[in-house]
């Protein structure tokens, strides 16, 4: 059944997604090109912080070396087993082969999430995800900041990727890696979020992938303090409002936005149980209340 919503959401967005722009396929994609190229010192710094994860995580640096050396030889054949899984450095899953948008949004729907090591891409299930449940939040009635959903989504995804890499926020994001999560936002899985204040300027934002009625937020960035704990506080409301039952937060910062611990098992069986609802496609400005914050 799961499998049959998947593949057949994907129809309604593949040859008509609405960019609200007037680029054509070919303009957005050379857009994208330019929006996330890497220069040469971007690159090593994103190396380095992928290398930099590895170490702080030393204690399963022989175990992920081995993974990755014998790799090559594993048979990748559908989404990995949890048996699989607990065997296996905490955190990696197995070898994602299939990075199209059918194919990445099946192991969201199984709570997977993908992760690039070194420029190759992997599945991760972590022992632990910081989560929390969406509550509608009350908006403070004044101009400040202001609220915005899958607007700009190129600018969001590279501001991301730079404040990842220059905070060591676990992997850098690739230009491989953007190009997939733009994949999969033309079809209607990934969103973005963002603020701007009073002078158009984008402060803060992230984004993620929703899954049933549960959202992972993969990225944030942040240039005005303040600025995405309100982007939070908005997406939440946003998701309560539309029966969202989990938030699942990709950040060193999660537990001081509010987000706790969940076991994987717990996780696993709570994300399987919200597959159902959500809200399928682009989630267009229209549909969105108004929300604003005093400065």
């Amino acid at each position: 059944m799961l499998n049959y919503r998947i593949a057949q959401f994907g129809t309604l967005f593949s040859d008509g997604s609405d960019w609200g722009t007037d680029m054509t396929r070919t303009e957005r994609r050379k857009y994208r090109e330019r929006m996330f190229r890497e220069t040469v010192f971007a690159r090593f710094t994103r190396i380095g912080a992928d290398i930099g994860y590895l170490l702080r995580h030393i204690r399963d640096l022989p175990q992920t070396a081995d993974f990755f050396l014998r790799a090559p030889f594993l048979s990748h054949t559908g989404l990995p087993a949890l048996e699989e899984v607990r065997r296996r450095p905490d955190g990696i899953a197995g070898v994602i082969d299939d990075v199209t948008p059918m194919a990445i949004a099946g192991g969201y729907a199984v709570g997977f999430f993908p992760r690039w090591i070194l420029g190759k891409a992997t599945w991760w299930s972590p022992q632990a995800r910081m989560v929390r449940k969406p509550a509608a939040t009350k908006a403070v009635p004044a101009a400040g900041f202001v609220f915005e959903l899958d607007q700009n989504f190129e600018q969001v995804a590279a501001a991301c990727a730079a404040a990842t890499t220059r905070d060591g926020e676990g992997f850098g994001l690739s230009p491989a890696a953007l190009q997939v999560f733009a994949n999969l936002f033309d079809q209607g899985f990934a969103h973005c979020f963002a603020v701007r204040d009073q002078a158009g300027d984008l402060i803060a934002g992230g984004f993620g992938m929703a899954s049933g009625r549960v959202f992972v937020t993969e990225s944030l960035f942040e240039k005005r303090p303040g600025a995405i704990a309100f982007a939070l506080a908005s997406l939440d409301a946003q998701l309560a409002q539309w029966d969202f039952q989990l938030h699942d937060l990709r950040s060193s910062r999660a537990a001081e936005f509010g987000f706790r611990a969940m076991q994987r098992e717990a996780f696993l069986l709570l994300n399987i149980a919200c597959q159902n609802g959500g809200r399928p496609g682009r989630w267009c400005k229209a549909s969105l209340r108004p929300v604003t914050r005093a400065a």
